[in-house]
């Protein structure tokens, strides 16, 4: 069975986790980024398009796998496009 790319979903925890004192938040982002890693090795880089086609698109191909990742190895550095975060100084 394939897997949507994820990374996108996990943004919401990423957040929740800088607004919120819940210490359960960071085990649960752990615990599903070592699950999207493992659905990328397993199967590649897999977009929600339909047919699972590659696309570049930020919000459904391969430019928003790379921006979640890059989220998720980073997120005190990389703001978020789905929360509209603007840019944030190195």
């Amino acid at each position: 069975m394939r897997a949507p790319a994820p990374p996108i979903r996990l943004d919401f925890l990423v957040e929740a986790h800088d607004w919120l004192d819940e210490p359960d938040l960071a085990e649960r982002i752990r615990i599903r980024t070592q699950a999207v890693l493992a659905n990328i090795e397993r199967d590649g880089f897999l977009c929600g398009t339909r047919g699972g086609v590659e696309a570049p698109a930020l919000m459904n191909g391969l430019a928003g796998i790379g921006y979640g990742l890059l989220r998720l190895v980073s997120p005190e550095r990389v703001p978020s496009v789905l929360a509209l975060a603007p840019p944030r100084a190195l």
